[in-house]
C-alpha cells in the first residue's frame, strides 16, 4: 500500500502546488483533472488487494455516502442543467467530483498516512510562501499562490500546519511551521483565514497549555466559528459579493416566488440540484430584488448553505451526518492533529467557495473521521 500512502499524500500535500501554464485557468482546472484521476487510481489500488469488505462494513459512514450517492442521481434525471454533471468550466465542481469526493472519503476509511515522514508537512508550507511572491495579488490586493485564490490559500495552510507543527520533534522546526502558516494567512488577507487560525490557535493552547478538556474546547471553537458567521451582516453594503446578501439569498430556496410566498416542497426536501448554485441564485435574486443578480455568483459562499440550495433538507442531513460524527470521533480520540485541520478548512468552507485541493482534504478528514484506526 506503498503507492497508495505516496499518492495520497501528493493529493493532500503536494497538488496544491500544482500549476499548469495552459490554457485560461492555470490554477485550478489541472487540479481538477489531476484531482480526479489520482483519486481513481487510488481507489483502483486499494480495492485490487481486496479490501472492498471493510468499505462495505462501515456502515455509518457507508450509509450517508449511498444516500449522497442517490441523490445525485436524482438530480441528474429530474434537475439536470449544463453544469449538474462537470460544474462550470472554472470549478469543474459538479456531480462527477462529488462522486469521485464520495469515492475518496470511503477508502480513506481505511487508510492513514502514518509513515510519511513529518518534514513533507513542513515543505509545502515553505511552497506556499514562495509561490505567494512569485504569482503575486489579485485584483483585490490578496496573496493567491499556486492556489489562484485568498480563501483557498488561507484554507490550504489551515489544513497543512497542524500536521508540521504536532508531528515534526525538533522545536525549531516546529515553530517554523506555526510561523510560515501566520505569514501566509496573514498575506492572503483573508477574514475568514484569521478566523480559522485564531480557533486552531485557541484549541491548541487551551487543550494543550492549559490542560483544559478537549471536548469543551472543540465545542468552544464551534461556538466561535457559529458566533464568526455574523460578521458578514456589519460589513457596509456593496456590489462585489455582500456575503450577507448572497446567504440571505441562498435561504430562500424552496420558494418559487417569493413575493407570493409559493414554495416547492421538492426544493424543501430534496434541493434543486448539485451543481446547479449559479443557475438558482440569479433567479432567487431576482424574486427578492436584490443586487446579487448583477453579478456572477456559483456559490452560496457557506458549504451548508451550497447544500441547502442543492440538496434541500435531505442534503445538509446527510452532510451534518457526516461532519459533526467525525469531529466527536477526532474530540473522542484525542486526535488534535485532525481536529485542528478539519476546523480550519471547515470554518472557511463556512465563508468561501474553495478549491477541489479544499474539498480532497475536507473528504479525507470525513472519511478519517470513520476510520477504525484514527491516524
Amino acid at each position: 500500500m506503498a503507492a497508495v500512502s505516496f499518492l495520497t499524500t501528493f493529493l493532500l500535500f503536494y497538488l496544491p502546488l500544482l500549476v499548469v501554464p495552459v490554457g485560461y485557468s492555470y490554477f485550478e482546472i489541472p487540479k481538477v483533472f489531476v484531482a480526479e484521476g489520482l483519486i481513481i487510481l487510488i481507489s483502483v489500488f486499494f480495492l485490487l488487494k481486496g479490501n472492498l469488505r471493510p468499505l462495505l462494513e462501515n456502515k455509518k459512514l457507508l450509509y450517508p455516502v449511498l444516500g449522497i450517492f442517490t441523490l445525485s442521481i436524482i438530480d441528474l434525471i429530474f434537475f439536470r442543467t449544463a453544469t449538474t454533471f462537470f460544474g462550470n468550466s472554472f470549478r469543474l465542481q459538479g456531480i462527477f467530483l462529488l462522486w469521485n469526493l464520495l469515492l475518496f472519503a470511503l477508502v480513506s476509511s481505511a487508510l492513514n498516512i502514518k509513515r510519511i515522514s513529518p518534514v513533507f508537512f513542513l515543505l509545502p508550507l515553505v511552497g506556499l510562501l514562495i509561490s505567494i511572491f512569485l504569482v503575486g495579488v489579485d485584483g483585490r490586493g490578496q496573496y493567491v499562490g499556486t492556489l489562484g485564490e485568498a480563501s483557498a490559500l488561507a484554507a490550504t495552510v489551515a489544513f497543512i500546519w497542524p500536521f508540521a507543527f504536532l508531528k515534526l520533534k525538533q522545536k525549531s522546526l516546529k515553530w517554523a511551521s506555526l510561523l510560515l502558516a501566520a505569514i501566509i494567512i496573514f498575506l492572503s488577507g483573508q477574514r475568514a483565514g484569521f478566523v480559522a487560525f485564531g480557533i486552531q490557535v485557541a484549541i491548541l493552547v487551551i487543550s494543550v497549555s492549559l490542560k483544559q478538556n478537549l471536548k469543551m474546547t472543540v465545542i468552544f471553537g464551534l461556538a466561535v466559528a457559529v458566533l464568526s458567521l455574523t460578521g458578514p451582516f456589519f460589513d457596509p453594503p456593496g456590489w462585489y459579493e455582500n456575503r450577507a446578501e448572497i446567504w440571505k439569498t441562498a435561504l430562500t430556496a424552496p420558494f418559487d416566488q417569493i413575493h407570493d410566498n409559493k414554495f416547492s416542497v421538492v426544493a424543501l426536501l430534496i434541493g434543486r440540484g448539485f451543481g446547479n448554485v449559479e443557475q438558482v441564485l440569479p433567479k432567487l435574486s431576482t424574486g427578492l430584488d436584490n443586487n446579487v443578480r448583477f453579478q456572477y455568483v456559483d456559490s452560496a459562499h457557506n458549504v451548508f448553505l451550497d447544500w441547502w440550495i442543492e440538496g434541500g433538507i435531505l442534503g445538509v442531513g446527510l452532510l451534518s451526518w457526516l461532519v459533526f460524527p467525525a469531529l466527536k470521533r477526532f474530540t473522542k480520540k484525542n486526535d488534535k492533529v485532525l481536529i485542528l485541520s478539519f476546523m480550519g478548512v471547515l470554518v472557511l468552507l463556512l465563508f468561501n467557495p474553495l478549491s477541489v485541493v479544499n474539498l480532497v482534504q475536507f473528504w479525507w478528514l470525513i472519511g478519517q473521521g470513520f476510520s477504525k484506526d484514527l491516524s
